[in-house]
């Protein structure tokens, strides 16, 4: 494989504040060191956080919805809200099972997303009333929850070998499965020394499916999706 050097750069994963400088080549010639770097539509920083990324998408976002907000203000409710659902909130979660944040600001920084399309939906521009309440009668599940439901729908189909994924690689046999408090698809949860590891896929989705009722798990792949939506969406 050929690669094109005027795309290559490096970046340092480090929190270190005096990391070990190292120049790279490729082709004798010297790589650019950048502090992100935009791959497949995610951003990755050299610090592992996802502050970057969740600001270029509420940027980006926020420029769709704005852009609806101008063109669309008298279009009918239902199309307003077909609008939010096909154009704004996939910008909001394009490979969140990658980057789905754990920090207060990040998670309150997309949610006000979905609020200010929510009062554009509705109409409703009296601040005297909570944005989240509107979301609420819109009957709109939490982003966050959202989120949670696509990423143990992956682990689902990762389990179940349904994905490219080698499972073997990442899900390992638990030690001990507790009759009473766990399920038969229980799976060996991973030790984090730190919370960026803590919070990326793997760990933190064997978590939340380890905690998930026996029939939700065991459930068929034609029931899997409405029963843990029912269950995890709010």
């Amino acid at each position: 494989m050929k690669l094109n050097v005027s795309k290559c750069s490096v970046v340092r994963f480090t929190k270190k504040k005096q990391p070990l400088l190292t120049d790279y080549c490729m082709e004798q010639i010297p790589l650019s060191i950048v502090s992100e770097y935009k791959y497949l539509g995610v951003v990755i920083n050299s610090t592992l956080s996802w502050n970057d990324h969740v600001r270029r998408v509420s940027v980006k976002a926020s420029r769709v919805l704005n852009f609806l907000r101008r063109n669309f203000r008298t279009a009918p409710f239902v199309l307003k809200q077909v609008l939010y659902v096909s154009n704004v909130r996939p910008i909001l979660e394009y490979a969140c099972t990658a980057w789905d944040p754990a920090t207060k600001v990040n998670i309150d920084a997309l949610e006000r997303i979905q609020k200010r399309a929510a009062r554009f939906v509705t109409g409703d521009y009296n601040f005297t009333r909570r944005s989240s309440e509107i979301v609420s009668a819109l009957g709109w599940p939490l982003l966050s929850s959202r989120r949670k439901y696509i990423r143990l729908c992956l682990f689902y189909n990762i389990i179940n070998d349904k994905t490219g994924i080698d499972k073997n690689k990442y899900i390992k046999p638990p030690a001990y499965i507790s009759s009473r408090r766990d399920h038969s698809l229980k799976v060996r949860e991973y030790n984090c020394r730190t919370s960026a590891f803590a919070n990326t896929f793997f760990p933190k989705t064997i978590h939340e499916w380890n905690s998930l009722p026996s029939s939700i798990v065991t459930a068929p792949n034609t029931a899997f999706p409405s029963l843990l939506k029912e269950y995890v969406v709010t």
